[in-house]
């Protein structure tokens, strides 16, 4: 009878005291937390100093060489760490990975060498899912994008950018990528 009651007791205790919400899904954080993937978080001098958080094997070699040199127990000088508290001048690689290669801005670049087409600013990539009205994914990858310069890109050096057959692609190219919807189904029974 003693275990039972005071099972009764633990049970109601856990009822009485559990959270106010209990949610779903999570974790839910009160502010945004933002990890970059090429760069320690700023700002640099306390990384340079020895604060270096999680060194990731995505960080530019820069910022691995310091981490291996405090995890070696080899810290840097002050000359050092004041050099590295610059930030260095984007490189080629450094530059693409920042987002200067934009897919979508290469087409465009490579579609505004036919005339007379409408301009084109931006181009949904989202399709909706079949039933769903808060649901979507990405439809059109940046390789769609990259895939469609190259071509246009062989299309103009083979027929020139006057070719009726050209212009036909890009514009059915411009309807994939303004409509980018699945066609309705078709159902027998409806």
């Amino acid at each position: 009878k003693r275990k039972v009651f005071a099972l009764g007791i633990l049970a109601a205790a856990a009822l009485a005291v559990s959270p106010e919400r209990l949610t779903g899904c999570g974790p839910f954080f009160e502010t945004t937390l933002f990890t970059l993937k090429y760069h320690p978080t700023f700002p640099l001098d306390q990384y340079a100093a020895g604060r270096l958080g999680v060194v990731k094997p995505t960080l530019y070699r820069e910022f691995l060489f310091v981490g291996y040199r405090y995890l070696s127990a080899k810290p840097m000088t002050e000359e050092e760490r004041a050099s590295l508290s610059q930030p260095s001048p984007p490189g080629p690689a450094q530059a693409e990975a920042a987002g200067s290669h934009d897919p979508f801005r290469v087409w465009l670049d490579a579609r505004a060498r036919i005339a007379g087409l409408p301009a084109v600013t931006q181009v949904s990539v989202f399709r909706k899912l079949p039933g769903s009205d808060w649901q979507s994914y990405v439809n059109c990858n940046d390789d769609a994008f990259q895939n469609a310069a190259k071509t246009l890109e062989r299309r103009l050096q083979t027929f020139g950018a006057e070719h009726p057959g050209v212009r036909a692609w890009v514009q059915a190219q411009d309807t994939a990528r303004r409509f980018p919807r699945l066609p309705k189904p078709v159902c027998p029974r409806c």
